[in-house]
């Protein structure tokens, strides 16, 4: 009987473990709809969550500013080095995304920069993920 109660209750703790634990007391982010119903809805929050200064991961040397006016401008060593339009889109380079949208960084009139957009600020969490098109390179950026 002993062993029967302490297996079941190690498959609990296990389930609970593997599967998480939903207690109701979690703090929603009320600056973020999960379920948007309009596309525009949704890429409006996330634009309002990339606003602002981000510190690449691993060098802080690193700086890129995206403003509410669509600029991204990139610093390293706090030069300015480039000062760019952005957009969010799911549409880059030919290519369209169903459930997830690209950073498009407008390099001149004839060519973009395509990134996939993976966490922007989620819950509040100060990362930003993109995961370049051409590479698949992953890159992280930290909020200043």
């Amino acid at each position: 009987m002993f062993k029967s109660i302490t297996l079941l209750f190690f498959f609990f703790l296990a389930s609970t473990a593997v599967f998480g634990q939903r207690t109701g007391d979690e703090i929603p982010d009320l600056d973020y709809d999960p379920n948007p119903s309009d596309p525009q809805d949704e890429i409006s929050q996330i634009e309002d969550r990339l606003i602002g200064s981000w510190l690449l991961e691993n060098d802080h040397t690193q700086k890129i500013v995206f403003t509410s006016d669509n600029k991204v401008k990139r610093y390293s060593n706090g030069v300015l080095k480039s000062t760019n339009n952005f957009l969010i889109s799911n549409s880059c380079g030919g290519e369209t995304l169903t459930d997830s949208y690209f950073l498009v960084t407008v390099l001149d009139a004839d060519t973009n920069s395509c990134a996939y957009l993976d966490n922007v600020d989620f819950n509040g969490s100060g990362i930003l993920t993109l995961m370049t098109s051409n590479q698949g390179k992953i890159i992280i950026y930290e909020r200043e």
